[in-house]
């Protein structure tokens, strides 16, 4: 028997292994999918071994068993997304109040500190600040601002000061940005809703 001949008895002989090894790797001897197994997304168990269990597996994601669970997730995002753009637009007031009053915010500010020495920690000084933009003035200044930051037509302002404020380029674009802001936490209060509403009629497991 020469060489050619051995070597093709060879390959005759393993290929039948070879070929049940493949189907066993393939097939066979890998872990089904986690949504696969009876119960698997909602089991408790790392079905498939891969690290994930149930529904924050990517195999369970799409599953009827987790819509619950998507919509929860989305939930969370939404009132951590909320909390950071409103956050977010107050602080652009209020720089932008501080700017227009120029250093009358700080003297008010600092007045109201003068009335309580004892004020040492930051959400009594939080709780100050707020107090300080609750008055008519800081909310007229809001309403101007948006109604500069969404292009409607401005009702007829009698404060020089204000108009000349307001005029502004960089003024404008301030408002813009706030004006945005506001929009994007009042879609964002919306979208929060109507998951939440979705989720009450899911039925229960």
């Amino acid at each position: 028997m020469n060489a050619r001949q051995r070597h093709q008895r060879i390959e005759r002989t393993l290929r039948p292994a070879v070929s049940a090894a493949l189907l066993c790797l393939l097939i066979a001897c890998s872990p089904k999918a986690e949504h696969k197994h009876e119960g698997g997304c909602v089991d408790l168990m790392d079905n498939d071994e891969d690290g994930q269990v149930d529904c924050v597996d990517s195999d369970c994601t799409p599953t009827a068993e987790c819509a619950g669970y998507r919509i929860g997730v989305r939930i969370d995002e939404l009132q951590a997304e909320i909390v950071s753009v409103r956050s977010q637009r107050r602080d652009q007031l209020r720089k932008l109040y501080s700017e227009y009053g120029g250093g009358l915010f700080a003297s008010r500010m600092k007045s109201e500190m003068d009335k309580n020495r004892k004020t040492e920690t930051a959400s009594e000084g939080e709780q100050m600040v707020e107090k300080l933009l609750e008055g008519p003035d800081f909310e007229a200044f809001k309403k101007r601002c948006a109604e500069l930051g969404s292009g409607a037509e401005m009702v007829l302002l009698l404060d020089p000061k204000l108009i000349a404020f307001l005029g502004k380029p960089d003024t404008k674009k301030a408002c813009t940005a706030i004006e945005a802001s506001r929009r994007a936490s009042a879609n964002k209060t919306r979208e929060l809703k109507e998951l939440q509403d979705k989720r009450a009629r899911l039925p229960a497991r």
